[in-house]
């Protein structure tokens, strides 16, 4: 969750960035999270869809993860174009589509202690997007930062695939 949460608000630290360098004003850059808001609402109604055909939150989280490294792998390759927002807002529908599936997997295990168990997650998560956005900071190119963001999630999340299957099979 860190990670779609770091490549979201590396965008708002580094975007800027990008739409001075290719000539665009402030108020510009603020347009632009029209495009983001359309990007969220198409990986929310995406996200409702497949949940409604019994798609599992593994899947939907490995769908995630591939969406937000292509979409990141797009904003390297064309970075220095305005059209960079085109994959931002695949960045955004993977950050749609994994953020309630990631939440009410990590939070249901632990029903009976829910208000520490978010509390404690919460200082985690807030400690280690503080990192992720000092290191995006060092880092000042939007698009390394989130295909690291990117690779990430795909490694946590099919190796958690992987482990969840070897599992299951030495249960059965």
């Amino acid at each position: 969750m860190t990670l779609y949460n770091t490549s979201l608000f590396s965008y708002y630290q580094l975007g800027g960035f990008n739409f001075a360098a290719l000539g665009f004003t402030p108020e510009q850059f603020g347009y632009s999270g029209i495009f983001l808001g359309l990007g969220s609402l198409l990986g929310s109604y995406l996200n409702n869809g497949l949940l409604a055909k019994h798609v599992s939150q593994h899947l939907l989280l490995q769908a995630a993860a591939t969406l937000l490294t292509l979409g990141a792998v797009g904003v390297y390759l064309i970075q220095d174009s305005i059209w960079f927002i085109a994959p931002m807002m695949i960045v955004v529908m993977a950050f749609a589509i994994a953020i309630p599936n990631v939440l009410s997997m990590a939070l249901s295990d632990y029903k009976h202690q829910v208000g520490s168990a978010a509390a404690l997650f919460g200082l985690i998560y807030y400690l280690l997007i503080g990192n992720g956005l000092g290191l995006a900071g060092a880092a000042q190119n939007l698009g390394l930062v989130l295909i690291a963001c990117g690779v990430g999630t795909l490694v946590v999340t099919l190796s958690r695939s992987a482990l969840s299957t070897i599992v299951v099979k030495q249960i059965d």
